[in-house]
C-alpha cells in the first residue's frame, strides 16, 4: 500500500537533494494592461500598458529550475543567452533567487511576451522574439557544459534536460549528457521534442505528452499500454510518463499505470509540464517509487495549471493538496 504519508515523507526530501538543469533558456514576460474602448484606428481593442505592470520570470529550462528551487532543491542552471536586455534579465534573476548559472552568450535570448488583459485576467496575445537564426551550439559551447557538469557532477543528485528544440539538442549534446550521467549513475528525467528524441537514448525517464509520444513512436492510432512499452522499448529508458492533459497522465516500468487528473480548475497550461518533470526528478532521486513519483507529479502539475503564467509552487502546497486528498491506494 502507499499512503499520503509515505508520499509527504518523500516530499520532505526534497529540500536535500541538489539537481541541474540544463536547456534552451527564455526569459517570459507578461505586460498588464486595461481595455477601456476600442481603437479608432481598426476594429480592435485598445490596451492601455504602463511600466509598472511588466513581469519578469524564468522561461523554458529556467522555469524547469524556478520549479526545483521553489520545492526546497539546491539548483544548477546550465543554458545559452545573449548579451541583451533580456539575458541581463535572466542573469539578475537567477542572482537573485539563488540559481547557479553556468550561461554561454550566443545570438539572442529568446523571449515569450505575453499580454494579460489586468481586470479580469484574460490572456490576449504572444508575442516572441530572439528566434531568429538559431543555431545548434559549437562543439567548443558543448565541450565547456560538459567540463563544467563532469567538475559538478559528483554533487548532483540527478540532472533534467530540457528541451525546447531551440538550441542546446540540435546536435548530441543531450545524448553525450545523458552517457556521462550514466556512467556516474545520475538518474536522468527528458522531455523530449519529437525531432531530437533518437538523441536522448537510455535516460532514466522519458516524459513527453500524449502527441509527443505517438510521433516518438511513428503511430498514431494505438493503445495507450502499447504506446507505453515502445516508447519504452524506442528510447531504451527504464521507465516512462505520458502525459494526457485533461486526462492525467499514466507511467510504465514493466507496469501500466493511470493517474487521473487533480486539478480544480484550470487557469494556465504553460510551464506545467517542466513542473512536472521536476517533481518526478525529486521524487526519484528521494528515494521513491515511479508509482509515487508519478502520483506526486500528477498533484503538482494539478497545483501548477490553477495558477496563471508559468507559476511554481512550494511543498507546502503540494503536502496540503496531498493531505487534503487523503490518498490510499494499491500498486
Amino acid at each position: 500500500m502507499n499512503s499520503s504519508a509515505e508520499l509527504i515523507n518523500i516530499i520532505k526530501m526534497f529540500a536535500k537533494k541538489r539537481i541541474a538543469v540544463i536547456g534552451d533558456l527564455m526569459l517570459d514576460s507578461y505586460v498588464y494592461g486595461a481595455i477601456n474602448r476600442l481603437n479608432p484606428e481598426s476594429a480592435a481593442p485598445l490596451i492601455t500598458l504602463t511600466n509598472e505592470n511588466q513581469d519578469f520570470r524564468l522561461g523554458g529550462a529556467g522555469n524547469t529550475a524556478m520549479n526545483a528551487l521553489a520545492l526546497g532543491a539546491k539548483v544548477d542552471l546550465y543554458g545559452v543567452i545573449g548579451k541583451d536586455f533580456r539575458g541581463r534579465k535572466i542573469e539578475k534573476i537567477c542572482k537573485k533567487t539563488g540559481i547557479n548559472l553556468t550561461k554561454l552568450y550566443e545570438g539572442q535570448t529568446i523571449e515569450k511576451k505575453r499580454l494579460i488583459e489586468i481586470a479580469h485576467g484574460h490572456y490576449l496575445m504572444r508575442v516572441d522574439s530572439g528566434e531568429t537564426n538559431l543555431r545548434v551550439i559549437s562543439q567548443e559551447s558543448e565541450e565547456f557544459f560538459i567540463k563544467n557538469l563532469t567538475q559538478k557532477l559528483n554533487f548532483y543528485d540527478g540532472i533534467i534536460l530540457s528541451d525546447y528544440n531551440k538550441r542546446l539538442f540540435k546536435g548530441k549534446f543531450g545524448q553525450k549528457i545523458i552517457d556521462l550521467s550514466n556512467l556516474h549513475r545520475k538518474i536522468t528525467v527528458v522531455d523530449p521534442k519529437p525531432i531530437n528524441a533518437e538523441r536522448f537514448l537510455k535516460a532514466s525517464l522519458v516524459r513527453p505528452n500524449l502527441s509527443e509520444a505517438k510521433e516518438i513512436v511513428g503511430k498514431k492510432d494505438i493503445p495507450l499500454v502499447s504506446l507505453a512499452k515502445e516508447l519504452k522499448k524506442k528510447m531504451q529508458s527504464n521507465s516512462i510518463v505520458i502525459t494526457l492533459g485533461s486526462k492525467g497522465l499514466v507511467s510504465y516500468d514493466n507496469k501500466f499505470f493511470h493517474f487521473p487528473a487533480n486539478v480544480r480548475e484550470v487557469s494556465d497550461v504553460s510551464g506545467a509540464g517542466d513542473t512536472l518533470g521536476v517533481t518526478l526528478l525529486l521524487s526519484l532521486i528521494s528515494g521513491a517509487n515511479l508509482v509515487q513519483s508519478a502520483k506526486i507529479a500528477n498533484f503538482a502539475a494539478g497545483i501548477v495549471v490553477e495558477k496563471q503564467g508559468t507559476s511554481t509552487l512550494t511543498t507546502e502546497e503540494l503536502i496540503n493538496r496531498i493531505k487534503f486528498e487523503n490518498i490510499t491506494w494499491k500498486q
